[in-house]
């Protein structure tokens, strides 16, 4: 097969996904990295990880409809923003280690009386 073909392809699919990741995430808000946690209280990516496993029970069942191409496309979806997850986690992480937090009035060094 034609490595230039393959690689534009690559290009493509992957065009095609961020397609649909961006057009989810202005229908539905940042529902998988902030979900409103009314009825789970679990972090981004073990709610992710929960919806991955939902798809692939769902494939495996053939439960996932004629062709199971949107399943596919989910699936694939998920694991993008599980790894977005993952670095906002890791941004989060390292500004916190960066910020100092506030000194509270009573931690504060106090001189001579």
């Amino acid at each position: 097969m034609d490595e230039n073909l393959v690689r534009s392809l690559i290009s493509e699919v992957c065009d095609e996904l961020k397609d649909l990741l961006l057009s989810k995430n202005a229908a539905y808000g940042n529902s998988a990295l902030n979900p409103l946690r009314i009825f789970s209280k679990v972090d981004p990516i073990e709610g992710i990880n929960v919806r991955i496993d939902d798809k692939l029970s769902r494939k495996m069942r053939g439960a996932e409809g004629d062709d199971g191409e949107d399943a596919e496309w989910d699936l694939a979806g998920y694991l993008v923003l599980k790894q977005v997850a993952k670095r906002v986690e890791k941004a989060k992480a390292e500004a916190e280690s960066v910020t100092p937090s506030p000194v509270k009035p009573h931690e504060q060094a106090r001189g001579p009386i």
